[in-house]
């Protein structure tokens, strides 16, 4: 269940968290021009596109006031039917993935709309450690890669950050 209420509130979000943001950001091709970005929080992501990019953001709750010009599409992941239209070029899961209960068709969604994703997961076996920060999912890290793959997408690039495992990932990339 999607809890609305923590994440409308400013306070939950943890500026930390924006070095994971920044390294998602810089992990994405060079050609990308319009980026949409799930669970967008306070739209740090707004202020490090270029001036050639489009960023639009997506939270459960409106935030114009943060995504400098980008136009908020509210959005629960976990209970509003999918109406995201693309193409995109590119699309940021900072954070956003554990919390995702059908992330199997969250995916396949993503592959209809972007051929590139960069995203966070910080993945634990622990239900203690996943109600403590209000995960819903628990897949490992090699059942994330499946996930993915099954839906046409590669790894290009990972790498750690704060125990976490950051991923770029492309469909129809040439090894």
């Amino acid at each position: 269940m999607t809890d609305k209420i923590r994440w409308s509130q400013d306070s939950s979000y943890n500026a930390r968290w924006n070095n994971r943001t920044t390294i998602l950001y810089r992990m994405l091709p060079d050609y990308i021009k319009t980026i949409l970005e799930f669970g967008a929080g306070m739209c740090f992501t707004a202020g490090l596109v270029k001036a050639n990019q489009t960023y639009t953001p997506s939270d459960l709750v409106n935030r114009d006031e943060y995504s400098r010009g980008g136009k908020t599409i509210v959005m629960d992941l976990n209970n509003d039917p999918w109406n995201i239209e693309g193409p995109y070029d590119a699309v940021m899961l900072s954070g956003l993935i554990e919390y995702v209960e059908d992330l199997p068709a969250f995916i396949t969604n993503l592959s209809k709309i972007t051929k590139v994703v960069v995203c966070s997961y910080a993945n634990t076996t622990s239900e203690v450690q996943n109600e403590k920060h209000g995960w819903v999912n628990s897949h490992t890290q090699m059942e994330l890669r499946h996930l993915f793959s099954d839906a046409g997408y590669d790894i290009v690039q990972r790498e750690r950050w704060n125990g976490q495992m950051l991923y770029l990932f492309q469909s129809g990339y040439a090894h």
